[in-house]
């Protein structure tokens, strides 16, 4: 039989698969799938040919329903779906003061679809929380994390993607409405600032809006929902908590620390010596290459440095630990590992829901140049100019995770795992 290792590594070793457990059930005694015999006829060939239904005039065939209702009584689409409120819900302002005007339909359409998407986003988020506060992941509960979080990058892309359907409306016809929208504004959607809260954005990364704190645009209930929002458990926390639990950063034999300085010198000396050494190379160009790579050392010294990583962290430059940020190198340095695989794509679709964000706030600024240039928002705000503020790295929940290419070696780089710890890492067959 397969197994797998018998320790609480990464939360992430499946239950192993058994020889002796059957994938499918004994094929029946009148026709299997897998079989070329076909299936026996039907003794009533008078009706249907494929079903033996009876022909005409026989007792009718007792069916069943196919899905169970509720109390007995049926219920239809418009019902399910609650159609009724749903679409009557389009009120728009400028019919409301004589003045109907084509585009403000589409223009509250795409408001009310991002609302119902940034719903859709917070349920799954929220469940994500949910799983990760709980410990111990297996295989199984790590695959439902990375399939809800791949989801929400999708609607994300969804989400980008209608921009360009508003953008069909022209700025002169957005100005036709434009005044009935009063101080509404899409900076007080509670959602979307919700979504930022649970993903684990900082309330001291925020550009203000108005000189004030994000929230004094709100009213007392949705403000105390906010502040509420701030002290819960967010994603980054918990992958940070996650990434700490790793257990192959040390060992009685190996320090993963250790073992990439060692890999980092050896690099870097091969390649200074093939600087230093080289007859052809002009001296200047020599000197300037030398530099250059101790400079690229020196700055290698931040992830095997603890102080100096600490020196980040102070300056807000890092928000993982050490130790999760060394955990997030080793799951990248070797990925391949069977053990590492699920870590390495949860940690990919984190950094895409950042890029995903950071290209919806771009979007946004340039689809408001576009349509009001440099005018005032309607909340008061400064319009494009507060919008293409927030396209910075500061918005960035996962930054760490980006910066992680500075400390990347190739694989050819990297000493090789100690044999004890590759078994450990490997669904292997137990020996």
């Amino acid at each position: 039989p397969i197994t797998t290792p018998g320790i609480a590594t990464l939360g992430l070793l499946s239950t192993g698969i058994h020889s002796n457990k059957k994938m499918f059930s004994e094929p029946s005694s009148q026709f299997s799938p897998f079989s070329n015999t076909p299936p026996i006829p039907p003794k009533n060939t008078e009706g249907c040919p494929f079903f033996g239904s009876p022909s005409l005039g026989s007792k009718p065939i007792e069916r069943i329903p196919s899905a169970p209702t509720l109390g007995g009584n049926h219920i239809s689409y418009t019902q399910y779906l609650q159609l009724d409120q749903l679409l009557n819900c389009q009120e728009t302002q400028s019919e409301k003061h004589g003045n109907p005007v084509h585009e403000e339909t589409l223009f509250i359409i795409i408001h009310q679809t991002y609302e119902l998407w940034f719903k859709q986003m917070i349920h799954d988020l929220d469940s994500v929380l949910s799983i990760l506060s709980s410990g111990y992941l297996e295989d199984r509960t790590m695959s439902t994390v990375i399939s809800r979080l791949e989801r929400f990058v999708k609607i994300q892309t969804v989400l980008n993607s209608q921009i360009a359907i508003l953008e069909t409306m022209s700025p002169h016809e957005f100005l036709e409405f434009r005044g009935y929208l009063s101080t509404a504004s899409g900076f007080q959607s509670l959602q979307f600032r919700l979504l930022e809260n649970k993903l684990g954005l900082l309330t001291t990364s925020r550009v203000q809006y108005q000189r004030n704190n994000y929230k004094a645009q709100f009213t007392d209930e949705l403000r105390q929902r906010l502040e509420e929002s701030e002290t819960e458990q967010t994603l980054f926390g918990l992958i940070e908590r996650w990434l700490e639990r790793t257990p192959f950063l040390t060992s009685e034999e190996f320090s993963f620390l250790e073992m990439y300085t060692n890999s980092i010198e050896q690099t870097f000396e091969s390649e200074r010596q093939a600087v230093q050494f080289d007859e052809l190379m002009p001296v200047e160009e020599k000197e300037i290459r030398l530099k250059t790579l101790k400079d690229t050392r020196d700055a290698f010294s931040t992830m095997t440095d603890p102080s100096k990583f600490e020196e980040l962290r102070v300056r807000g430059e890092r928000r993982f630990t050490h130790r999760a940020m060394q955990a997030a190198l080793l799951i990248n340095l070797y990925r391949h590992e069977p053990i590492l695989q699920l870590p390495y794509r949860l940690l990919s679709v984190l950094m895409d829901i950042d890029e995903s964000l950071m290209q919806w706030r771009y979007n946004h600024a340039a689809m408001v140049q576009r349509m009001v240039g440099s005018k005032m928002g309607t909340g008061g705000s400064q319009g494009f100019f507060y919008l293409r503020s927030t396209v910075t790295n500061r918005y960035k929940v996962f930054s760490d995770l980006f910066y992680l290419s500075n400390y990347l070696l190739p694989k050819s780089a990297l000493q090789p795992l100690p044999e004890s710890l590759k078994r450990l890492m490997s669904f292997s067959s137990g020996r």
